[in-house]
């Protein structure tokens, strides 16, 4: 799948209501297009914290589709808006789509920052929300990486516990026909030379649709990274609260538009 593929299909998709914050009088353009588009938009007057309690409160009363957050810190967001969600909603998870052209295909990343991945209960629910988030995408089969420092399992290196009992789940069919494995490096998820290379085996083939970092501090140097391979689109969406919520950085170009298309496709 493509963004272009992804975008087609939320294309077929009726607009609804959209909570927007942060929005400037540089982004009055764009908003103005997804409001001629058919969306509605409903711009948060609040800052800081107290803003986005506003729009968690939307989205707990069911009053609005879709959250919008413009700005700079996605983390501190994700955070705040946790805090002002209903307990029971549960944590939120941070999909990051990347289209280089290293790679054949649309490529995911995620992390679910307030989870200790070391409980594989825990490990578990946000690793199935994030299969859910693809099947709605488009991807009936998604690949699915647990990303590593070795491919060993190692109880030195805790990660490689849950990501084993995940991966052995995977095996096994216990994710339906997502196939998940590991741990293992970048490398072998992402590149059929290095799986050759290292005789690595796995249901994956190094083609993922989804890398799952160990930790929040891996997700974002992983993203980081591969800001730097060259010209690239790039969307971004939490899931895991009563709406989608889709970040973009200020100036609403063309990751917004399909940040927007990813987060329209979870309704």
């Amino acid at each position: 799948m493509t963004f272009r593929e992804l975008a087609a299909r939320a294309a077929a998709k009726k607009p609804a209501r959209m909570d927007v914050y942060g929005a400037t009088d540089s982004d009055a353009a764009a908003l103005r297009r997804w409001s001629e588009k058919g969306w509605r938009i409903v711009q948060c007057d609040g800052k800081g914290e107290t803003g986005l309690a506003v729009l968690a409160e939307a989205a707990r009363r069911k009053e609005t589709d879709v959250l919008c957050v413009i700005g700079t810190e996605p983390v501190k967001t994700i955070r705040a808006l946790e805090r002002a969600l209903p307990h029971e909603t549960g944590p939120l998870s941070w999909l990051h789509g990347f289209e280089i052209p290293a790679y054949p295909k649309l490529l995911w990343t995620g992390s679910t920052p307030s989870v200790r991945y070391e409980s594989v209960p825990d490990a578990l629910r946000a690793v199935q929300a994030m299969i859910r988030a693809l099947n709605a995408f488009g991807m009936d089969e998604p690949r699915v990486a647990l990303l590593s420092c070795v491919e060993a399992i190692s109880p030195g290196v805790p990660s490689t516990i849950w990501q084993a009992v995940l991966g052995h789940m995977g095996t096994r069919g216990q994710f339906g026909k997502a196939k998940v494995d590991g741990p293992m490096g970048f490398d072998l998820a992402v590149s059929p030379k290095s799986a050759a290379e290292k005789k690595f085996k796995s249901e994956i083939g190094a083609q993922a649709d989804l890398l799952v970092p160990p930790d929040l501090n891996t997700f974002l140097s992983l993203a980081s990274a591969l800001f730097l391979t060259g010209p690239q689109e790039a969307a971004d969406v939490v899931i895991g609260g009563p709406c989608p919520i889709f970040l973009t950085p200020p100036g609403l170009g063309n990751h917004a538009e399909l940040s927007l298309a990813a987060a329209s496709l979870l309704i």
